[in-house]
């Protein structure tokens, strides 16, 4: 498990540490609260809610920041989301492929998640699970 701080530091938790998937768990859970009440606060008084390669916005969507230029998904336009070990993608209503990014550069990915699972069930009016 790779810890970020908010100013870049990076901490590595491995073998070295008993039980560090164990660690990491906990961590996930305290601190996943406090930071999605947060990103939810920023998300009703700001433009834009930075997750790093991720920007989500109340307005405008969902713009991932490419290489070579930003790809925008507006709200209506999500069909949905996945995320995984290597990377988080959105697939699009009557788009052939997703649009991806790895999740080495995605900033709290379990509070980006928790966003989209509470805003996505407003946008599509139905349960996820």
């Amino acid at each position: 498990m790779k810890l970020v701080t908010t100013h870049g530091q990076k901490i590595s938790l491995g073998e070295r540490i008993g039980h560090a998937e164990d660690l990491a768990q906990t961590i996930g859970k305290a601190t996943l609260e406090r930071l999605l009440e947060k990103a939810v606060q920023e998300f009703n008084s700001d433009p834009e809610v930075d997750f790093g390669a991720i920007l989500v916005s109340r307005a405008e969507g969902v713009t991932i920041r490419k290489w070579h230029g930003d790809k925008r998904t507006r709200w209506e336009e999500i069909a949905g989301y996945d995320f995984t070990s290597s990377h988080v993608g959105f697939h699009r209503v009557e788009k052939r492929f997703s649009v991806n990014v790895g999740t080495e550069r995605v900033a709290n990915a379990l509070v980006l998640r928790a966003l989209l699972d509470g805003l996505m069930r407003k946008v599509w009016g139905r349960s996820l699970g």
